[in-house]
């Protein structure tokens, strides 16, 4: 039989169709070629060009820094009699990483001690704020019970820890309170104002006094940690250290031993509230300076509860108020000595000028009478028995010759109307009247009446114990003032 060749169309298209796909390929391939030579220039940039730089994030990625809080300063009174330590203190903490529920956790410790609405709010509201692997605060310092409570059951509760911190103590509680002032624990307020890198929420801080003042020097350094972290956020190894360092101490100027004699003599007033200051006049240094009533600083050290917190708040006789530093009241007779002062240098009266006090002083030109304390007088006076038994009537003649301008010139000399500067916060200024300050703060002129009443301490006049205890001391120091101030001297960790 003779062979069939195929027909000569069918032979056309294969070799259509095989240099096709010979085309394809080829495109195929050089576009493959193109593709990996991107690849191997874009690895080649990776690896070599730029391999310091991802090395270095790499190692960001795997690397975590734990801070370690440093010890706060000391305080202590002029003598070395400690004022403000550290004592241990125990927190309770939920590790996320190591508990099925944070909510359980906290359901099982309610079940072992309280724990506050307050508290799981703060701890839920702060747990962004730290790692998986990081112990989370829930409550701070536990008592002993607590503690014990916690160590019967420890091995039940995992990922739920007791950690040792410390808790400001004020070995001589109510005493010297509104000066030393207290720590407690940072609000998120406070926490934007101050260096992230020094503090975090579950932190103490100076609220009042000088607590508050030398936060700065009290506070410390706070030191680090390096860890590396594997990738569900443990802690592998430990690498590197940076111990903190300590906070300054601060010896105060007070004698603490005055300071409670202080409070003594204030106490026996009874319901009386009121404040004692006392500055050495040639250095400015505050030996004594207490507010009667007082409170417990260790209250807030600790943290303090609501009902107690409201209770200081609201009561009557106000002990949180710093009255040294923020009552504004008049001056009395105590502002005499400088009026007379003044008129012995401005040649307004002498040493030998008498008066016959009737017992009142009727205003020249006018029916209006102001009547000194004693009803029928001191009969005749001169400047040293006009202070020496506080006699108004003397008084008002001396502040009518005097003017009220001459009058606050000299009070400001003194310090009166401005504050002092000393080293403690929220100080008062006090009031020094003047017809513009009248007329700016009531809306109303200035009479002479308005001065008669400023020339034996009453009136507009206001001023603050510190501001009176200063210008006694320049008064006694013959016109020298120093600004009063509490701290002493800072002795850092090397002495």
């Amino acid at each position: 039989m003779a062979a069939v060749s195929p027909p000569k169309q069918h032979l056309q298209q294969h070799e259509e169709n095989v240099a096709r796909f010979s085309e394809r390929a080829l495109f195929s391939f050089i576009m493959a070629a193109i593709l990996c030579l991107v690849l191997i220039t874009r690895l080649a940039y990776l690896q070599i060009q730029n391999h310091q730089f991802y090395h270095t994030l790499s190692q960001a990625n795997i690397l975590n820094v734990l801070p370690i809080a440093p010890a706060r300063g000391l305080i202590y009174d002029r003598n070395g009699v400690l004022l403000a330590t550290n004592i241990p203190s125990y927190t309770l903490a939920i590790i996320p990483d190591k508990v099925k529920s944070t909510a359980d956790a906290i359901k099982t410790i309610r079940h072992m001690m309280p724990v506050s609405e307050a508290e799981i709010r703060k701890f839920r509201r702060i747990r962004s704020q730290y790692h998986r692997f990081q112990p989370i605060p829930l409550k701070r310092k536990l008592t002993e019970e607590e503690v014990a409570r916690y160590y019967v059951d420890r091995f039940r509760l995992p990922g739920i820890v007791i950690e040792a911190r410390s808790t400001r103590q004020y070995p001589l509680g109510s005493i010297s309170a509104h000066l030393t002032g207290y720590v407690a624990q940072i609000n998120t307020q406070e926490l934007r104002r101050v260096d992230s890198g020094q503090y975090d929420i579950s932190d103490d801080i100076g609220k009042t006094g000088v607590e508050k003042q030398y936060e700065s020097v009290l506070h410390g350094t706070v030191g680090a940690e390096e860890v590396e972290i594997d990738a569900a956020g443990r802690i592998v190894r430990t690498l590197n250290t940076r111990p903190p360092i300590a906070g300054n101490d601060l010896y105060l100027s007070i004698d603490s031993q005055l300071e409670t004699r202080a409070i003594q003599i204030l106490e026996a007033l009874g319901d009386e509230s009121g404040s004692i200051v006392a500055i050495n006049p040639q250095n400015g240094e505050i030996l004594t300076m207490v507010s009667h009533p007082s409170f417990d600083p260790n209250l807030f050290a600790v943290g303090i509860d609501p009902k107690t917190y409201s209770e200081l708040l609201n009561s009557p006789l106000h002990p949180l108020y710093n009255r040294a530093l923020w009552s504004q009241f008049a001056s009395g007779s105590t502002i005499k000595p400088f009026y007379a002062l003044n008129g012995l240098d401005a040649g307004i009266i002498t040493p030998d000028y008498t008066i016959s006090d009737p017992g009142f002083w009727r205003l020249p030109n006018s029916r209006h009478v102001y009547h000194d304390w004693v009803k029928h007088g001191h009969g005749l006076v001169n400047v040293t028995k006009a202070i020496t038994l506080s006699c108004d009537t003397y008084f008002y003649g001396l502040a009518y010759n005097t003017g009220i301008t001459r009058m606050a010139r000299l009070l400001s000399i003194f310090g009166f109307g401005k504050p002092t500067g000393v080293d403690l916060p929220g100080e008062k200024s006090g009031i020094l009247p003047s017809p513009a300050w009248k007329q700016k703060a009531v809306h109303q002129p200035w009479y002479m009446g308005d001065t008669i009443e400023v020339g034996i301490g009453q009136g507009y006049f206001n001023v603050t114990p510190l501001q009176l205890a200063q210008a006694a001391a320049t008064l006694g120091n013959r016109g020298a003032r120093f600004i009063p101030h509490v701290v002493a001297k800072t002795v850092d960790a090397t002495g």
